[in-house]
Formats: structure tokens, C-alpha cells, sequence
């Protein structure tokens, strides 16, 4: 069996936080990485095994979270991951030899949050989602000036708008608020709730969090109505129940399409939150998903069940972004067309991954709020 999983020196530590926790699936990591085609220099596959043994000494010594629900089997060891762990893995990560290598730039001086410093808290919902332009028809000469980058641009450069939604408060938000960051990041974040609360797996939107997510809407309709924004061509969202409710909850009514099947969001599971150690980013089944969500396309290949999801580890930062380019990846590939799209995230895989990847400062996006970004994608032929 040949698996093609990502190229070792654009995210090592995708590979590493299995091989941290079971010490069997270092023995197996080698023979994929060195049968694989898809990988090149057998340096690169030598690199990521060193990498690997050095991170699983180290857990060992001082392991980076509590060993909380360890799987063991009939003998009392720990289970070695199975192939299908790695497939899993291999679902979200795609292959690096058969994306088309691109590159991604955001492009400044359309709106105030452009020139926000790094680590600042942004505004959730300013006037005209921080378009500079006040004027009646900005949103008209706004556009006409992506069509025109556009046309400008040679066949491998193209421009789109996009427009980062955080989902509103979940209760995990308000309990992570109401124990401080390292009582929830010790233990509390680690269980499914409290004697009041239920935070995981997947928490709800709490009512202050419904509220926001409805304040976009207005924010959405005041924009259409008084400036004719237009809206987003394509919609997508995360599999987690908040932000799947938030977008619910923003884009209902704001549709004047004849035909709003055009419109349906679609669930991607690139675009979750940072995942693993706490209940709040645990997914719940597909199956849940479509029977709550009927009015949402769900990607092929999602899953039935969370295989993501890790009680022990969590993913890095490299990997989130890795995730994040992933996204990218498939917009820009699938909707060619489509200058304008949403994106119905969390707070944390906008700021570390889609800012990251698009080299924009990580500002820091309130719950409920919206981003828009201007991205510039570079495509090159042949790249290795």
C-alpha cells in the first residue's frame, strides 16, 4: 500500500504528533515516505525520521499534555496507529505532488484592517466591513478594481475577495472566559463541561453568540441594501456546529438568487479549528451534520467520524496553516470564476493559518466578526 502524504519539509510536524504518542507508527512512516513517488530526495523522508525520534525522546522526557484517555489494547500497551489513522490524515492533507504549486500575497489599501499591527484586536463588525471608500457606489468601484487586476494580470496570476467569518460565542468561549486560560488549557477544556455548561464535543452558540452572528447578518443587508455589496459567489464553512450555525444564521435571507441552490454553502473540513487535546474541537459525526444542516453541501470524503481529532495532542501552528493553503488550494482551483467568497471559520485557523499563508499580520478576529482580505494567487507551472 502506497499512500502520498505531504512533502516532509513543508510540514514535519504533521507527521510527528503520531510518532510522539505511539512509538510503533515510527517503524511505518519510513516505508510510506521512501515508497511514496510523490516524495522526492530520500534526504527529505531521512530528515522527518530523525525529526520524528528526537520529538519522541523528548515526549517522553517531558511530554507536552497529559496522557488523558490513552487507547490500549488486550495486552495493556498502547495501540500502534493503524493505516487508516494515516489515511485519515492523508484525507485532509491531500497530495503536495498533485496540487498545483501556488503562491499566496494579500494585497493592501482596501480596508482599515489592512494596516492593523500584528497581535491587535481588530473590530468585529466595522462600518462598511472596513472598506476605506464611503462612497454610495464603493462597493461597484471596489469590484471593478479586482476585474481589473484581473485583467491585467498574466494567465498564472488571478485576484479574489474574501471575506473571513468568525463564529459567534460558543459556550467553550464563555467557559474558557469564566475558569481563565490556564485552568481551561490544564483541565477544564479537557472535559465536556461543568455542573452548568456543556462545551464539548462541539459546543453550541450561546445566545450572546446567536446575536452576533445575526448582527452580521445586518451588517450584510445594511452593505446590500444602501451600497449594493454583493453577495459572495461562493460560500464555504467549517464542519463544527458553531460555525455551521453562525452562517446559518448570517446568510439566511440575504439571498436573491433565483435559484439559491447555486448558493449552498459547502462544508469543508480544512477550514475547522485547530484540532485535538480539547472536547470543543471535536467534530461531531457526518451523519449529524446532514440531517441538522440540510440546506449545506458537505465535501466528498468527509469522514463519518472525527478521525482527526487526537485527545492528546495538538495540532501545531505549521500544520494549521498547512490546512489553510489546503482551502486556497481548492478555491482557486475550483471556482476560477468566482471573484467573491466566504469563508466561515474560527478564530484561530484565520489568524495562524489563513494569515500566515497569505502573509498578513495576525491580527486577532472577535467572535462573530468578518475579515475581508484581497488575495493575489501565483500560480507556477512545473514547480518541484
Amino acid at each position: 500500500m502506497k499512500l502520498c502524504l505531504p512533502c516532509p519539509l513543508v510540514g514535519p510536524d504533521i507527521l510527528e504528533t503520531r510518532a510522539d504518542r505511539q512509538g510503533a507508527i515510527t517503524r511505518k512512516i519510513p516505508a510510506i515516505l521512501v515508497t511514496c513517488p510523490a516524495l522526492t530526495p530520500p534526504s527529505h523522508a531521512n530528515a522527518i525520521v530523525q525529526h520524528i525520534s528526537q520529538r519522541r525522546s523528548l515526549a517522553k522526557q517531558n511530554p507536552p499534555f497529559p496522557r488523558m484517555g490513552e487507547r490500549h489494547n488486550s495486552k495493556g500497551s498502547l495501540r500502534s496507529t493503524s493505516m487508516t489513522d494515516i489515511a485519515s490524515t492523508a484525507h485532509v492533507l491531500g497530495n503536495l505532488a498533485s496540487t498545483p504549486r501556488r503562491s499566496y500575497t494579500a494585497v493592501p489599501g482596501f480596508f482599515i484592517q489592512d494596516s492593523a499591527p500584528a497581535d491587535t484586536v481588530i473590530p468585529a463588525l466595522p462600518p462598511r466591513f472596513g472598506l476605506l471608500d464611503d462612497s454610495p457606489d464603493r462597493w461597484s468601484k471596489f469590484f471593478a478594481q479586482i476585474d481589473r487586476l484581473n485583467q491585467d494580470a498574466d494567465e498564472y496570476t488571478s485576484y479574489k475577495v474574501f471575506f473571513f467569518g468568525r463564529h459567534g460565542q460558543g459556550f467553550h468561549n464563555f467557559a474558557s472566559a469564566k475558569y481563565g486560560p490556564q485552568a481551561w488549557d490544564t483541565y477544564w477544556g479537557r472535559l465536556n463541561g461543568d455542573d452548568e455548561l456543556i462545551w464539548g464535543p462541539d459546543p453550541e452558540l450561546t445566545t450572546l453568540g446567536k446575536g452576533e452572528a445575526v448582527d452580521a447578518q445586518d451588517a450584510w443587508a445594511a452593505e446590500q441594501r444602501g451600497a449594493g455589496l454583493p453577495f459572495p459567489e461562493r460560500l464555504y464553512c467549517s464542519p463544527m456546529t458553531r460555525a455551521l450555525r453562525t452562517c446559518e444564521l448570517t446568510f439566511s435571507g440575504l439571498l436573491s438568487d433565483p435559484d439559491p441552490a447555486r448558493r449552498r454553502p459547502t462544508i469543508l473540513e480544512n477550514c475547522r479549528e485547530i484540532s485535538g487535546v480539547y472536547t470543543c474541537d471535536k467534530r461531531r459525526t457526518r451523519a449529524y451534520i446532514a440531517r441538522r444542516f440540510p440546506g449545506f453541501e458537505i465535501e466528498d470524503g468527509l469522514p463519518e467520524d472525527d478521525e482527526l481529532w487526537d485527545p492528546e495532542l495538538r495540532e501545531t501552528d505549521a500544520h494549521l496553516a498547512h490546512r489553510a493553503r489546503r482551502v486556497l488550494d481548492h478555491i482557486f482551483e475550483h471556482d476560477k470564476k468566482e471573484t467573491f467568497v466566504s469563508v466561515t471559520a474560527h478564530g484561530r485557523i484565520i489568524r495562524m493559518g489563513f494569515l500566515a499563508v497569505v502573509g498578513r499580520p495576525s491580527c486577532i478576529l472577535p467572535t462573530g466578526g468578518v475579515l475581508p482580505v484581497v488575495v493575489k494567487s501565483v500560480y507556477t507551472p512545473n514547480a518541484e
